[in-house]
């Protein structure tokens, strides 16, 4: 088995606390909040390697509480592969992105931004939402 370099660990590391963080968010009866981005390909720089185009985005996130209390930034990262066969029609198409948070009810500003890594270039949002609570039956 070969061995893991020091960047997979690190990786590895970061995903086994990032499940344990929610882990820890689902016991206190938080909920989940589902945010699905749709990112235009033909928007992202796309670099030929080989027999795909590659990119790269970097998503990061903060809310705000109705009482002002601001999250920690989240950063995200995502590498993008289109093969070269279908490089043209995914052109025409969207790179679907889920980001998954786990909230209590309540008020929130949803502050986003998309950074396409190669282009150096950055896209901001930022929306309102109310979480509410599941209806009990």
């Amino acid at each position: 088995m070969p061995r893991k370099s020091k960047k997979q660990k690190e990786a590895e590391e970061a995903a086994r606390k990032e499940q344990e963080r929610l882990e820890t968010l689902r016991r206190q009866k938080n909920l989940r909040l589902t945010l699905k981005l749709f990112i235009p390909i033909k928007n992202l720089v796309l670099n030929p390697e080989k027999n795909n185009y590659k990119g790269e985005i970097k998503v990061y996130l903060s809310l705000k509480d109705a009482e002002g209390k601001l999250s920690p930034i989240q950063e995200l990262s995502e590498e993008i592969k289109i093969p070269g066969k279908d490089y043209e029609q995914a052109l025409k198409s969207f790179y679907p992105y889920l980001v998954e948070m786990y909230v209590k009810p309540g008020q929130y500003t949803i502050s986003l931004a998309v950074r396409d890594v190669p282009a150096a270039s950055t896209s901001y949002v930022q929306l309102e939402h109310y979480v509410s609570a599941p209806r009990s039956r």
